[in-house]
């Protein structure tokens, strides 16, 4: 496909180029400098020999404490905390784009619609639980050390640079959704100056709030930023449904006069129907697919949840996935309800811009919530790039030198994403991070679990052990069933993009 017919700007292509490519050569001259560093000082071969002792070809399925628990068991969160990371993880990238989801096609069916939440919700729980049982099995504190325990270590980097590269573009795309919301409301009040400006304005904020959440030493320390996240998130679902049980946006309302063409609310006839499925169907199920993702930080949210049982984390799973999916209907459901198939992407761009002050709170609010859960998604990333850099992740005690390489890293990484983010709005980064998005995202979320569980299925066959009949069809369907969400969240997302709406 051409670049013009996709109308991506040439300077946004040359700006993924040159930050990956820096990106790249931190990680290679990092490496190099930890090579150095570990080659003269024979101690640190040693405790790298230690940390690796588990990953042997006599693998047990014995559970002993990892060095993460034994060394900083006292880092823990409780329960409540943990369901409020997930919501504040999971909600704001997934709630706005659902009612346009649904309304594709004309719209899909009331049945499939709620079943189609349902089941991405159901199996996206299951996978991160299958995660963490993962990490549990095979005494590991990361995804990549799971496949370096059941697969091998020499292909360990494709795994951290797969949920790198996933991160990164989340990351971008959280950024400049910051840097969109935030020039524009602070343009209302400012209408000249720098604060007027989205640069400085998006710059602010990175270098004030997100790049001091990013290099804090673990998630129990963004209980406060998670638990804003979550207010932002329950206030802006519930303005929705007050303003359409207000019926501030209905026919012949005079708020309708402060909207575009495009965003006057219409509907088809019917307005709902309980059975449909249609072409619109598989762009919502890409939406749930990408919605229902924080796959990246089911181990660590494992290792610091106190009194850590399988009881205990599958439970805050429940609750964090339930409510998540409560939001998800919600939002979905009303937001089709307010504006029909005139629904975008982005929901709160269909509300008046300065007329309807409770919708640029919730504007606010939102990107409240964005800023609030940048830090538990770049936790993903600054995990992955630790084993790519062979540097010991957060919660673990480093050296001197190591602490000051993975500081180095995480802003040289958060200026990255800030680069990226200045020169791009978050429509211009649309059809890359949609591609990412899918496919990586189908491949954390399903593809690898469901791998490594077979494949520590087969380990434990070999060892004479019985493996529950289901659990090998489940693990088997989320492969399958994952390869193929992967292609065709490529395929809708290219399709989208040509026909001129972005995510």
């Amino acid at each position: 496909l051409k670049l013009q017919t996709m109308k991506i700007n040439a300077a946004v292509v040359k700006t993924f180029i040159l930050c990956y490519t820096y990106i790249i050569l931190v990680l290679v001259l990092a490496s190099h400098s930890t090579i150095a560093s570990i080659e003269s000082n024979p101690s640190s071969i040693q405790q790298i020999k230690s940390k690796l002792q588990y990953r042997t070809d006599q693998f047990s399925p014995v559970r002993v404490m990892t060095k993460y628990e034994s060394e900083h068991e006292h880092k823990t969160i409780g329960m409540a905390t943990l369901v409020i990371n997930i919501i504040a993880d999971l909600c704001p990238h997934g709630m706005l784009p659902l009612a346009y989801g649904f309304a594709q096609g004309g719209p899909t069916g009331l049945v499939p619609a709620l079943g189609l939440v349902l089941l991405f919700g159901t199996a996206s729980g299951y996978s991160m639980s299958l995660l963490a049982k993962l990490a549990n099995e095979t005494n590991s504190d990361n995804i990549g050390g799971v496949w370096s325990c059941l697969i091998g270590s020499d292909s360990q980097w494709v795994v951290d640079a797969s949920i790198f590269s996933l991160c990164f573009g989340c990351c971008i795309f959280y950024s400049a959704f910051v840097g969109d919301i935030f020039s524009a409301l602070s343009s209302i009040v400012f209408k000249q100056g720098l604060f007027s400006k989205r640069w400085f304005v998006l710059s602010a904020i990175t270098v004030g709030i997100l790049l001091p959440l990013c290099l804090l030493e673990d998630l129990s320390a963004l209980q406060f930023t998670s638990l804003v996240g979550v207010a932002g998130i329950l206030y802006t679902t519930f303005f929705h449904i007050f303003r359409y049980l207000c019926g501030t946006y209905s026919v012949g309302s005079p708020m309708l006069a402060h909207l575009s063409g495009k965003l006057i609310p219409r509907w088809p006839s019917p307005k709902f129907v309980l059975f449909r499925t249609n072409g619109g169907s598989l762009v919502l199920m890409n939406m749930l697919c990408v919605a229902f993702l924080a796959h990246y930080n089911a181990i660590s949210y494992r290792n610091e949840l106190k009194n850590s049982t399988p009881q205990r984390f599958n439970m805050a799973l429940m609750l964090g996935f339930g409510t998540a999916m409560a939001v998800f209907v919600l939002m979905m459901l009303y937001g089709y309800s307010l504006f029909g198939i005139a629904a975008q992407p982005l929901l709160l761009n269909n509300f008046a811009r300065t007329q309807d002050v409770l919708a640029s709170v919730a504007r606010l609010a939102v990107g409240g919530a964005i800023v609030c859960a940048y830090p538990l998604m770049f936790a993903g990333l600054k995990t992955a790039m630790c084993n790519l850099l062979q540097l010991q992740s957060d919660g673990h005690q480093g050296t001197t030198s190591n602490n000051i390489q993975k500081t180095a890293a995480v802003v040289s990484a958060v200026a990255a994403i800030l680069a990226v983010a200045i020169q791009c709005g978050e429509e211009d980064v649309s059809l890359v991070l949609g591609l990412v998005g899918s496919v990586l995202g189908c491949v954390v979320a399903y593809v690898m679990p469901g791998y490594l569980h077979l494949r520590l299925m087969r380990r434990k066959k070999q060892a004479g052990e019985s493996n529950p009949k289901w659990e090998v069809a489940i693990s088997h369907a989320l492969v399958a069933g994952g390869a193929v969400l992967a292609v065709l969240g490529a395929w809708i997302t290219i399709r989208t993009e040509l026909s001129g709406h972005h995510h």
